[in-house]
């Protein structure tokens, strides 16, 4: 382990040493392109894709706002830019891992991610009042992964969207979010952290694929969205096992305080999503009928229960809460706060698993568009539940996060994350080194 941690430190200094000749910030350039911007005049203290005030405002108006030289047309039969708005975006890593799980410690490479992600985004305006964003992967399976299309119309201050899309790991938050809490997982402070508020955080639903209409109304001070949306896999089910959609709603206050933009938000999803597995509403009742001698095994249970035939098949309750705080600015140097709790009840039944957890991570730049470190802790919680009500397993597990950020060139940043397995059955350090590049 010792020899593996100081080979990591070296590495962390070289790269750190070298980022000190370049000053430029990071993030996608996709958006630059059209507004004629810099990438810091939307993004945040934990760089892309973290939003500020007014890369939130860009997001609720569509992604539609627009130099004037940009642009080609007359604003009303024609208004699209002159250049096709793409990026480019690649993420490699490797992750080392120590595990002391039982008293016996082994060291080695768990991942090598080349790449982790290849991917290509095109986003920008459609029109005057429509703004589309588009994520195509460049490995197999090659494909759209995630789409939306706002529409969106200001009334005032007050601006109103409605956004078709699917996304394969965002969650339903992909149609409209704003906060880094980790919501949205395409929006998250660090790799390791998605934030317990996250549909299929570490208080996971299976939620990540997604489907839907969602609808916001957006103002500086705020924001609420709706969507119903089903499992972006299952979008498309045979006739024996139609579509249900689950329920997702959002809300949050997003004042600014002088050089400081602070946020409170909530979130739930509720009703039923589908899914292509048996489902925990059928898992949920076979167990029940186990627990109180109406079946022998789980194999007869599951062939009797009736939530488990036709069309109640591989259906999940999606009864999840959460809420979230954010800070973020800028008060003597860049920094950001993050908290998330959240609560996921899968089923209903008697025989349940409940899950809860809270994450909060904190970064600071004390080297301006050059360095960011960062430091997280996140807990959560498995409670199984017997049928009379009582608690019978309760599998807590936390990790602590530490971050390094370094700023190689323009859109080209190292990522160095440990995170450390606090429970007493999870002794692990993990150690995850990524270069993240855009362009």
């Amino acid at each position: 382990m010792r020899k593996t941690f100081k080979s990591l430190l070296s590495l962390s200094a070289v790269i750190f040493i070298a980022g000190l000749y370049n000053s430029s910030v990071y993030g996608v350039p996709a958006f630059a392109r059209q507004t004629g911007l810099d990438c810091t005049s939307c993004h945040g203290t934990f760089g892309y894709p973290s939003l500020n005030s007014f890369g939130a405002a860009f997001k609720a108006g569509g992604y539609t706002n627009a130099s004037e030289d940009s642009l080609m047309g007359d604003g009303e039969d024609l208004s699209l830019p002159k250049v096709l708005n793409m990026s480019s975006v690649l993420k490699v890593r490797a992750i080392f891992e120590d595990n002391f799980t039982g008293g016996f410690g082994t060291t080695g490479l768990a991942e090598m991610n080349v790449p982790d992600e290849f991917s290509l985004f095109y986003g920008g305006r459609v029109s005057k009042n429509i703004g589309v964003k588009v994520e195509f992967a460049l490995v197999e399976p090659a494909a759209a992964l995630s789409f939306a299309m706002p529409i969106a119309y200001p009334v005032g201050p007050v601006t109103i969207g409605a956004v078709p899309y699917w996304t394969d790991a965002a969650g339903p938050a992909w149609f409209f979010e704003t906060l880094t809490t980790g919501n949205a997982s395409n929006i998250r402070a660090v790799e390791k952290h998605k934030g317990p508020i996250h549909p299929d955080g570490n208080v996971g639903s299976n939620f990540a694929a997604a489907a839907g209409m969602g609808f916001y109304v957006w103002h500086p001070m705020g924001f609420v969205g709706y969507s119903p949306f089903v499992d972006y896999s299952a979008a498309h089910p045979n006739a024996e096992s139609p579509t249900q959609a689950a329920h997702y709603i959002r809300a949050a206050a997003t004042p600014t305080v002088g050089p400081v933009d602070l946020a409170v938000g909530f979130m739930m999803t509720t009703g039923k999503k589908q899914t292509n597995g048996m489902g925990s509403i059928c898992y949920g009742a076979a167990s029940k009928l186990v627990a109180d001698g109406t079946a022998a095994d789980i194999d007869t249970a599951l062939a009797t229960a009736p939530e488990c035939q036709d069309g109640n098949l591989g259906r999940d309750n999606a009864g999840k809460i959460g809420v979230d705080f954010q800070v973020m600015g800028n008060v003597g140097i860049p920094i950001g706060f993050t908290f998330s709790w959240a609560k996921y009840t899968p089923n209903k039944d008697d025989a349940d698993v409940y899950k809860s957890g809270l994450g909060f991570y904190f970064e600071a730049a004390p080297v301006e568009n050059l360095l960011n470190v960062g430091v997280g802790y996140e807990l959560d919680s498995n409670s199984d539940y017997d049928t009379t009500g009582k608690i019978a397993t309760n599998d807590d597990g936390s990790n602590l996060i530490v971050a390094l950020k370094v700023n190689l060139a323009r859109n080209v940043r190292y990522h160095f994350e440990m995170v450390k397995g606090m429970a007493t059955d999870k002794k692990t350090m993990q150690y995850t080194n990524m270069i993240f590049a855009a362009f």
